[in-house]
């Protein structure tokens, strides 16, 4: 490498939010907004000596941030996912009503 040239880097930053929800019931807003950051690219070339930033500086860095974000989400599956999944409100009361009474009938003595 001669003195003239030098090494340019530029290295881009990007926020990242994560939404967590984690509630067991599904009753309640439990839900956590949290971000990180992470290298999203890094750009690396050998300047010329018109263009570069200056005779005799071998390193050049440039730190920037992106303005693109990405989302990430999880959702547990929760009771209330399970009693949609059976088939709506009015079923799954049924079916709790139906266990329940499953439960009952062999412990009550008519």
């Amino acid at each position: 490498m001669r003195p003239e040239n030098s090494v340019v880097q530029t290295i881009f930053f990007k926020k990242n939010i994560i939404k967590l929800d984690d509630s067991i019931l599904g009753l309640f807003g439990g839900q956590k907004v949290d971000y990180f950051y992470h290298i999203s690219k890094k750009d690396t070339f050998l300047s010329d000596e018109e263009l570069g930033p200056g005779k005799n500086l071998y390193f050049y860095q440039i730190l920037k941030f992106d303005t693109e974000y990405d989302i990430y989400e999880r959702n547990v599956y929760n009771v209330i996912g399970v009693l949609k999944d059976i088939g709506g409100f009015y079923s799954s009361l049924y079916f709790v009503g139906l266990v329940l009474y499953s439960q009952l009938q062999g412990s009550v003595m008519f």
